[in-house]
């Protein structure tokens, strides 16, 4: 009598445990993902990997360098930007002449150009990269 009324115990213990950690489970939240996301973000890698590329050139370090910035933040800046940002930039590198007056210091100026962009959303208060800026 007694083995059965543990029995009965430890069945319903076990039934309340399961039944408990059901509960408690969060359910996994699968979710399709659309061909178009997925590429959108192999590019916005590819362009990322591509603008860190071009930032470790000599020449372009060198003509960061004339400007006064260094090639760290000019790296630091490009990955804090957005997708969208990535995106525009590597398109503007696309369509630059390609040339030994145009190539590094048009690149050299789109760089300059997002820097100035993104040094004046911090002196917004839109941005936090650099830690010199004041708000």
């Amino acid at each position: 009598m007694q083995l059965s009324n543990l029995f009965h115990k430890t069945a319903l213990f076990l039934v309340l445990l399961m039944s408990f950690h059901t509960i408690v489970a969060p359910l996994a939240g699968a979710a399709l993902i659309e061909t178009e996301t997925l590429v959108s973000t192999q590019e916005v890698d590819a362009s990322r990997d591509r603008l860190a590329a071009l930032l470790a050139r000599e020449d372009v370090g060198a003509a960061l360098q004339e400007h006064g910035v260094s090639t760290q933040e000019v790296l630091l800046r490009v990955n804090s930007l957005t997708d969208q940002e990535v995106m525009r930039l590597a398109q503007q590198i696309d369509v630059l002449p390609a040339g030994a007056d145009g190539g590094v210091g048009s690149v050299v100026g789109a760089i300059l150009f997002i820097f100035l962009v993104l040094l004046f959303t911090d002196l917004l208060g839109l941005t936090d990269v650099y830690p010199f800026v004041r708000k």
